[in-house]
């Protein structure tokens, strides 16, 4: 079976080119693309436009065979479980949560995040993050923007962002949080060196975001030390009065570094730097950059990262291979395995979650429905398909191939090298030179499909060398499995935990001026109870396939405890054999054992590199006056 609601072509029992296929074949194979071209169509209208009609996603409704996953009612019931969660319906753990903490009305300066803690007393795993208080940690949070949920938005800082020297980021400025050795103790000394890193989001000024929700745009640097570099001098304001860099007083020996130094906010002159050094004078300011900061990472990680370019980009380049390469075509065969149920997630994903304006997602998070979609709008500008060759995107793309424990990188280079070695055989397998490839007319309207229907960046219109071939074909296969894991299977391990990425932050940006904030403001400010436990509940929850489906779809792994597959190791052993609990030992990476594990078109939960469940955390609330629960 080949694309939903074709039939084998005429005259042909076996896979082949349409050149060396018989007449009888060929006249067979352009009859099945004319039909399949009226069930498969792009979308024109509606939040296409939005993106300016590139990616162009499936047409409604779907065609027969791309919404079975292996009972009738499964799109029924995928609805429903996003309809409840949009509507605040929790069931289960969430349920239990939700109790606990739904009187919940403010924080206390002794406990300020209790009532995130309280979530898992009623039957959530512990995130990792809460372990040892990691969520805490400078270096832990530069970890996570190399190994968490949010590995592709780092690049190299080639020269200092104007808007922060304007605003005066020099070496004093930074003087104590770099080490004191020749090449490293100056920002200048780190460029050279290739040692100074950014994630600059100074594009999104201005997006659309929900009223009452603060908006940044901001620029943060990073310092990224080898394990043989000198290490950066012990933080003399760390410790029990700066609640957030308490966990960096020493930096680990003989182990790669990667934390920030500055923020700012808003990329403007008048927006002042931030430091981990500004604790001393103003406590808690720190921390409300990181929090702002760590918001705009969420957005653009779920919104351009995980739906743009990797559930529409597999939609979109799906409906192109069905309309233009027959089902009895090889290239056919090697896509449709990468492609399962991906329209049908699509399209429940679009219905019941991000393309709703009351839809969970949108709500937790700070930008809305319109502003994520302006997300993916503007970082279109600067995308190509070429981004999906890791090769190029990690050279000359972000130039961070000299970054020490980057091992998300190194895991997702060595897939799709793998994976382009297999393309890369099969194209010279099929097509014995240029003129083969030339004379595969499905191929070449494949080629123009991608091009002129779904707007690829970057993607060419005719297919003329084995090098094109392989990279057209290695781009959805590593998306749909690779980069899907990468953007998804940490979710709980990271976002299960509001205050480590909250969706949206309520404090008043620190961006003109520099002032203190308490715990308590800083707790106060986070998710509210309902949208805390709305956030662990999404990230948690086996979203699209619904548990009492799964014992009869053969297409979903094996699963757990009524759960998706699960890791549950949380720490590593050092190469002494001991268990480490620091935040840089012991911190999870997110892909080679289970990277290739799910995909867009197959079930795929968030589950992995949880602590077990069974911590006692009080669920007490505190009956104080804040922003309503």
């Amino acid at each position: 079976m080949g694309c939903a609601g074709s039939k084998e072509a005429k005259g042909s029992t076996t896979l082949t080119l349409p050149q060396q296929d018989t007449e009888e074949g060929r006249k067979a194979r352009a009859e099945e693309l004319e039909k399949k071209r009226t069930e498969y169509v792009f979308e024109t209208e509606g939040l296409v436009q939005q993106l300016g009609g590139v990616l162009p996603w499936a047409k409604d409704p779907l065609p027969h065979n791309e919404g079975n996953i292996g009972n009738a009612d499964a799109l029924p019931r995928l609805a429903a479980i996003g309809a409840k969660l949009n509507a605040f319906e929790f069931e289960g753990n969430a349920k239990a949560a939700f109790e606990a903490v739904k009187n919940w009305v403010g924080h206390s300066e002794e406990a300020p995040f209790e009532l995130f803690d309280s979530i898992y007393a009623a039957g959530f795993e512990l995130p990792y993050v809460i372990t040892d208080r990691k969520w805490r940690s400078d270096y832990f949070w530069g970890y996570q923007r190399l190994n968490g949920m949010m590995p592709v938005l780092v690049e190299l800082c080639e020269e200092l962002p104007a808007s922060m020297v304007a605003a005066g980021l020099n070496d004093e400025l930074v003087a104590g949080l770099l080490p004191e050795a020749e090449g490293f103790d100056t920002l200048a000394g780190l460029i050279a060196k290739r040692k100074l890193y950014k994630v600059d989001h100074s594009d999104l000024v201005g997006v659309e975001h929900h009223d009452g929700r603060p908006w940044t745009a901001p620029v943060t640097l990073f310092v990224n030390l080898g394990a043989a570099d000198p290490r950066p001098p012990a933080r003399p304001w760390a410790g029990t009065d700066s609640f957030f860099v308490g966990h960096d007083v020493d930096a680990p020996e003989n182990l790669p570094l990667f934390y920030p130094i500055a923020i700012q906010l808003m990329p403007e002159a008048a927006a002042v730097v931030v430091t981990p050094k500004d604790e001393q004078e103003h406590p808690g300011m720190w921390a409300v950059s990181r929090l702002h900061a760590g918001v705009i990472d969420a957005s653009v990680q779920i919104f351009f990262e995980h739906i743009l370019t990797t559930h529409i980009m597999n939609e979109s380049y799906w409906v192109a291979t069905c309309r233009s390469l027959s089902d009895r075509h090889p290239l056919h065969a090697v896509i449709k395995p990468h492609m399962e149920v991906t329209l049908l997630m699509g399209k429940n994903f679009r219905d019941t979650t991000y393309a709703k304006t009351d839809g969970s997602l949108p709500h937790l998070h700070a930008c809305g429905r319109d502003g994520g979609f302006e997300i993916m709008r503007r970082r279109l500008q600067t995308w190509s398909f070429q981004q999906f060759d890791m090769r190029h995107f990690f050279g000359e793309f972000r130039k961070t191939m000299d970054i020490e424990g980057y091992t998300a990188r190194d895991d997702m280079l060595a897939h799709y090298n793998a994976i382009h070695n297999y393309t890369l055989s099969i194209a010279k397998g099929l097509y014995e030179d240029e003129a083969a490839l030339a004379a595969d007319t499905e191929l070449q309207a494949f080629a123009k499909a991608l091009h002129d229907d779904c707007k690829f960046p970057g993607v060419v219109d005719a297919i003329t060398t084995h090098e094109q071939l392989a990279a057209v074909l290695a781009a959805p296969i590593f998306v749909g499995g690779v980069k899907h894991s990468v953007v998804d299977n940490l979710a709980y391990t990271y976002y299960g935990y509001a205050p480590n990425v909250p969706l949206s932050f309520y404090v008043e940006p620190p961006v003109s001026e520099k002032k203190s904030f308490t715990l308590k403001e800083i707790s106060d400010g986070l998710p509210p109870s309902k949208d805390a436990v709305l956030q662990v509940a999404l990230v948690e929850a086996n979203f699209f396939t619904p548990s009492s489906s799964r014992a009869s779809s053969p297409t979903t792994p094996p699963t757990t405890s009524g759960r998706a597959r699960t890791t549950r190791s949380s720490r590593r052993r050092t190469p002494s054999g001991r268990r480490s609990s620091t935040p840089w030992r012991s911190a999870c990476r997110p892909a080679t054992s289970r990277v290739c594990s799910s995909s867009t078109s197959r079930s795929s939960t968030p589950t992995a590199c949880r602590t077990p469940s069974g911590t006692n955390v009080s669920t007490t609330p505190v009956a104080k006056e804040a922003r309503g629960a």
